[in-house]
């Protein structure tokens, strides 16, 4: 995983996004991603193999002892996540569900991909719901995310 990226405006046309080079070499090159749905109106980019990880990693010794938001986070990455081939030209084909979700439903458009450095992930985001979050950081669902790691990490010390 490159840590030289940061976020990048990307074109979406006709349901269709094109990575930039360093983004798709970031989630390591794959034949294949994962979409899952992200916090607030964003669609979140794996990895196969490491979304996997991370469910396991995350879940595996925290399951019984979760609440109610960080068991919206685990559902949404173990449970609720799509498959999108990458073709030779880059090119991945999003689901209307997940262009819907981030608000990317014109047929041609621009999103910002951001690199979630410490979690392995590409984030989806709109124009305007990037600039909303830059804005207003604070969000449950990353605030779960957060509370989910800590708790995994308090159980791999025990």
């Amino acid at each position: 995983m490159s840590d030289t990226i940061g976020p990048a405006i990307h074109s979406i046309t006709d349901g269709r996004l094109t990575f930039k080079k360093p983004h798709l070499e970031y989630l390591g090159n794959p034949q294949s991603v994962q979409l899952t749905f992200g916090p607030g109106h964003t669609v979140l980019i794996h990895n196969p193999d490491r979304r996997q990880q991370l469910v396991e990693q995350l879940l595996g010794g925290v399951q019984g002892m979760l609440d109610g938001d960080q068991y919206q986070v685990a559902m949404r990455l173990d449970n609720m996540a799509d498959d999108a081939p990458v073709d030779d030209q880059g090119r991945i084909r999003i689901p209307v569900i997940y262009l819907k979700r981030a608000g990317l439903t014109d047929k041609t458009t621009k999103a910002y991909l951001v690199p979630a450095r410490r979690d392995g992930w590409l984030e989806l985001y709109s124009e305007s719901e990037f600039e909303r979050i830059i804005d207003d950081p604070t969000d449950p669902w990353r605030e779960a995310l957060d509370r989910l790691i800590m708790q995994w990490r308090q159980k791999q010390a025990e």
